[in-house]
C-alpha cells in the first residue's frame, strides 16, 4: 500500500507539474499584463533551453516596456545558467 501509495503520488506530481508548466508557457502570451507577468515569474525558475529560446520569442512580441524588461533579464538570468 505504501509504495503504491508513493508511486501514485509521483505519477500524479509529475502530471500536475507538466500541466502547471504548460499553462504558464500559454499564459506569456496572454492578453492580460499580469498573467504575462505571473508567467515570467515562473519561467525564471526554469533553466533550460526551451525556455531561453521561449523568452527570446516573447520579449520580440512583449510591447509593454517594463514587462519587455522584465522578460530581458529574465532571459539573460537563463542564458547564464544553461551556459
Amino acid at each position: 500500500m505504501t509504495v503504491a501509495g508513493f508511486l501514485g503520488g509521483a505519477a500524479l506530481g509529475t502530471f500536475l507539474s507538466s500541466m502547471l508548466q504548460h499553462n504558464f508557457r500559454r499564459e506569456l502570451f496572454s492578453g492580460g499584463p499580469f498573467r504575462r507577468y505571473m508567467a515570467l515569474t515562473y519561467l525564471r525558475t526554469r533553466a533550460d533551453v526551451e525556455t531561453a529560446r521561449l523568452l527570446r520569442e516573447y520579449v520580440g512580441w512583449e510591447s509593454n516596456p517594463s514587462l519587455k524588461k522584465r522578460g530581458q533579464r529574465i532571459l539573460r538570468g537563463v542564458e547564464r545558467r544553461v551556459a
